[in-house]
């Protein structure tokens, strides 16, 4: 039976800290000075608001051990929406003159991809992904410094697979998750600079988190690996839990931060005994 327990009003705010970024990256620093005087450049000011209006009926202990989830979620419109990934789709769908609904499955994907995709890619290939390996007002894979920062982690290293979890690795060590809700835009902005310098075709989706005790907006990469893959560089999952609901996604980070008000609800979730990445 699903009953609502509380309705949360979240307003998130972003701040650009440029203080924090040096003590966070150290000898990296100009790549996240780079990252905020983008960020401050794309959007005109030294905060980002984000906000969103969510409701919850169940309280998750541990979200990141979810394996499989059904999550209906109402809303007025869903073409601007995109629910569909390697780890989510819709099994149910109903519409009435005021609402649309959805019933979602959310499964844990723990597909082995390593050699499923060697670089460097094909020229066809090159040419069908240039909008998610190039440079954009957020994303700059050609920066020297880390083009430089690609060469010491990844060396000969062609598989596109293991590139990936080195690369997640890497961003979560200097990165911290901070304690306060924010959707990770420094992870996201940072993996794909990497992930595009390394040639590998990498997109930025935008969704809900069940964190805390309430869903909060999020964000998280997409890479081609013969096909779309979600890895969420904040948490350093490869393998995203399913308490991460994807509702778009596109090549740029700017215009992926305002959704519709979604009623969303949690019908079942399964866990595994130990969270994985």
């Amino acid at each position: 039976m699903e009953k609502d327990i509380v309705e949360y009003e979240l307003t998130i705010w972003i701040e650009v800290n440029i203080e924090k970024g040096l003590n966070l990256l150290n000898k990296h620093r100009f790549i996240y000075l780079t990252i905020i005087f983008c960020l401050l450049s794309a959007f005109g000011s030294s905060e980002i608001i984000y906000s969103h209006s969510a409701k919850t009926n169940l309280i998750i202990a541990h979200p990141e051990r979810a394996i499989r989830s059904l999550i209906r979620i109402t809303g007025t419109d869903f073409d601007c929406y995109d629910f569909h990934d390697n780890r989510q789709c819709i099994l149910e769908y109903s519409k009435t003159e005021e609402h649309e609904s959805i019933l979602l499955e959310i499964t844990r994907d723990l597909t082995n991809y390593r050699f499923k995709m060697h670089l460097p890619l094909t020229e066809e290939e090159l040419n069908r992904f240039a909008a998610y390996l190039g440079r954009d007002e957020l994303i700059d894979p050609t920066s020297p410094e880390i083009k430089e920062i690609i060469h010491t982690l990844i060396g000969n290293e062609t598989d596109a697979w293991q590139i990936t979890v080195k690369l997640l690795e890497w961003v979560g060590d200097v990165l911290e998750l901070e304690a306060s809700l924010h959707p990770a835009v420094e992870h996201v902005i940072l993996f794909a600079a990497l992930a595009r310098a390394a040639g590998i075709p990498t997109r930025i989706a935008a969704g809900l988190r069940y964190q805390g005790g309430m869903w909060v907006n999020w964000l998280w990469n997409e890479i081609w690996v013969k096909e779309w893959i979600a890895v969420d560089p904040a948490y350093q999952q490869t393998t995203p839990d399913a308490l991460l609901v994807k509702l778009t996604s596109a090549p740029s980070l700017v215009g992926l931060f305002v959704f519709d008000d979604l009623d969303i609800r949690i019908r079942s979730v399964d866990f595994a005994l130990h969270a994985d990445h």
